[in-house]
């Protein structure tokens, strides 16, 4: 056989990979994947969703633990976890709250309805 023919490629690296054959490849990448699904779900264990940020980023409030009380940002998405905001709840809600009086306060009111005017 062609060692350039996709088939000899594919031969040479299941003859080089860690797995005897194809299917114990595919076997163990299931087991894989269902374990890493698991652990990323816990991840999130003892906290509740606060808010999303855009980009698939979110804002966590920790329930539970000697973290309780806190908000977390969940930037895996951009391959740095879950990190801490440094901030309790309170504060997050004020900013919030804040944040959301501005941009209410900057948005012109939606025009009347045709049928709303006189």
């Amino acid at each position: 056989m062609n060692g350039n023919t996709w088939a000899g490629v594919r031969e040479r690296v299941l003859r080089f990979a860690a797995y005897p054959s194809e299917d114990a490849f595919r076997h163990a990448h299931k087991a894989w994947d269902a374990r890493y699904e698991e652990l990323y779900d816990a991840q999130e264990a003892g906290a509740v969703f606060l808010s999303a940020q855009g980009c698939g980023y979110t804002s966590l409030l920790v329930m539970t633990g000697p973290h309780q009380g806190t908000v977390w940002e969940d930037l895996r998405p951009m391959d740095r976890g879950i990190e801490p905001t440094g901030h309790d709840f309170a504060h997050w809600y004020r900013s919030w709250l804040t944040r959301t009086e501005d941009r209410l306060a900057t948005t012109p009111p939606p025009a009347p309805h045709p049928r709303d005017t006189p």
